[in-house]
């Protein structure tokens, strides 16, 4: 059943759907869990006669004494995102598993009816490459080289001692627009390393050299923790430029073998 307070309406005519139900399974096994929805949108370059073509996505996961109990992982950036022609597009599904198992991540097809690849699927055209990081889950488009809507897909595997226990799959749309935009530029990435019981606290400046301005986002798994989550605040920001301090008070109830991501996005108002 869809849950209460959804569908929520969300600017340029997306719309977020959550659908929620209890299942009991029979016993032990390999499972499989299968959205679907007709249809796609029409005029997808990559997928053949597109809006006749269901949407669908799956899940797939273990069910184990021996693995113990399991959550899949959580992906906090939403699927909604838009490319400016011949410039790289990066987009990082920002996956947060809470039970602290590892992630890799693969490029894959998208799917139709009863979870099958579309047949006479392509990538979308690429002027150097286009791959998912199998460690740090970005998906990197390098660069576009057309305008239009393209759809493209990740898995997500979930690891745990060394057995594959579930694997989810992302599909989004990426519409490509030309554009003389300039897109923001991002501080490169850092690393910490912190004692438990101590304050992280660091900041990110976003510059623009059109000096638009600037939106900034976090995602991240420390952000929607239970327990002591992080939080941002934008610091100062102005035009060309935004300055965003983040602060996570720890604890010993934070502490897992897998390094925290946080992922930085940020997106320019072009007023032109």
């Amino acid at each position: 059943y869809m849950a209460p307070g959804y569908p929520i309406k969300l600017p340029d005519n997306y719309r977020h759907n959550v659908y929620k139900a209890i299942h009991t399974f029979p016993g032990p096994g390999i499972y499989q869990i299968l959205m679907q929805d007709p249809n796609r949108n029409l005029g997808v370059k990559n997928i053949p006669n597109s809006v006749n073509v269901v949407f669908a996505i799956k899940t797939t996961f273990i069910i184990n004494g021996n693995i113990g109990n399991n959550n899949s992982p959580i992906l906090l950036n939403p699927p909604k995102d838009k490319a400016a022609l011949g410039h790289r597009f990066i987009h990082n599904p920002v996956a947060f598993d809470p039970d602290g198992d590892s992630l890799s991540y693969e490029i894959s097809v998208c799917l139709e009816q009863n979870g099958k690849p579309i047949k006479n699927y392509t990538l979308p055209p690429y002027s150097d490459t286009l791959y998912v990081d199998s460690k740090t889950g970005d998906l990197i488009w390098d660069s576009p080289i057309d305008t239009g809507k393209y759809n493209v897909a990740m898995t997500i595997y979930e690891w745990r001692n060394g057995i594959r226990i579930s694997s989810i799959q992302r599909d989004m749309q990426i519409e490509v627009f030309k554009t003389e935009n300039s897109p923001p530029e991002n501080p490169e990435s850092q690393y910490f390393c912190v004692e438990a019981g101590k304050t992280i606290i660091f900041t990110l400046t976003t510059i623009d050299k059109d000096n638009d301005r600037i939106i900034q986002q976090l995602f991240g798994g420390p952000l929607i923790l239970s327990n002591n989550p992080a939080s941002y605040i934008i610091e100062n920001s102005g035009y060309g430029y935004s300055k965003l301090k983040f602060e996570w008070n720890t604890n010993c109830n934070h502490v897992r073998k897998l390094p925290y991501q946080i992922t930085l996005k940020s997106q320019d108002i072009n007023e032109d």
